[in-house]
């Protein structure tokens, strides 16, 4: 059957109307929580905002910011926020230095048991990150770091994807450029930083988002080692909030919508470099 007959064609559009009809039924159900939230926290009917109604009413009527302002003035969301902001940049910054340069030695230095290191680390992958829960705990017990930032950012500065990822993205760079480098006189920190590094823009920024979220959104580990309310990252202040206060709904909508929006932007923004550093970080040559 020739790829230009009108049944070919047919069939195509008939496959390309099935999938965009699938691609926008699942757009559609992962949207919908997300609007729900929206309009509940514009919600101003009420003394707290959004209740049950009979027939239930999907606009806000009428929508206000005002919650949004009770949430920031009303409880120490602002000191929750800069805790989290704190934390999650720290890890961050944590992985992309130490998950580029230990990528970078897998990928380019030759040294004993360097893939048999490497296949353990990778082995690491599948023991759950519960089970180190208690011995992380003993360890920054130890060292006198419960309530502290160092505390909440230095057990997660390291993570073996981080790692896998830019092993795999450096090994796409042809290693020419390098040796064209190391000819010329530079040494290895050299090539690194001003050969390497350039060129890992998109492996970076997928690195980096997936970090951030992550660790924006973390909850057990700040849950145990901060303590002290002072020290409460956004999503524990939230659980606290829920608790406190459960029938005000606009307000924890409000809340919670605050809390998404960094990783919202984060991702809208570099979305581009996203999808193009997953996408060379999982093919080679």
């Amino acid at each position: 059957m020739s790829r230009h007959s009108p049944k070919f064609e047919s069939r195509e559009i008939l496959q390309r109307t099935a999938a965009y009809f699938v691609l926008m039924l699942l757009s559609t159900i992962t949207i919908l929580p997300f609007v729900f939230m929206l309009l509940v926290s514009l919600d101003g009917k009420g003394e707290w905002g959004w209740a049950p109604t009979a027939p239930p009413r999907l606009i806000p009527d009428p929508p206000t910011l005002r919650f949004y302002a009770y949430v920031l003035s009303a409880f120490n969301f602002v000191r929750y926020f800069i805790n989290s902001a704190i934390m999650t940049a720290g890890i961050t910054l944590g992985n992309l230095v130490f998950g580029t340069l230990a990528g970078y030695a897998f990928a380019r230095i030759n040294f004993k048991g360097r893939d048999l290191i490497f296949a353990a680390l990778l082995g690491t992958m599948m023991i759950p990150s519960e089970s180190l829960v208690i011995p992380q705990y003993l360890i920054v017990q130890r060292l006198g770091w419960l309530n502290t930032y160092a505390g909440l950012i230095v057990p997660s500065m390291v993570s073996v994807f981080g790692i896998f990822l830019m092993r795999e993205f450096i090994r796409t760079i042809p290693a020419s450029l390098e040796e064209a480098a190391m000819i010329d006189g530079c040494n290895r920190l050299g090539v690194f930083m001003r050969i390497v590094v350039p060129l890992m823009k998109p492996a970076l920024v997928t690195l980096a988002i997936i970090t951030f979220v992550q660790s924006w959104n973390t909850f057990l580990w700040p849950l145990i080692v901060a303590q002290r309310e002072s020290m409460f990252t956004l999503q524990i202040g939230l659980a606290s909030f829920r608790e406190q206060r459960a029938a005000e709904w606009s307000a924890l909508m409000a809340g919670t919508a605050i809390a998404m929006l960094p990783t919202t932007v984060l991702f809208l923004s570099l979305q581009r470099y996203y999808i193009q550093g997953l996408i060379m970080g999982a093919t080679k040559g």
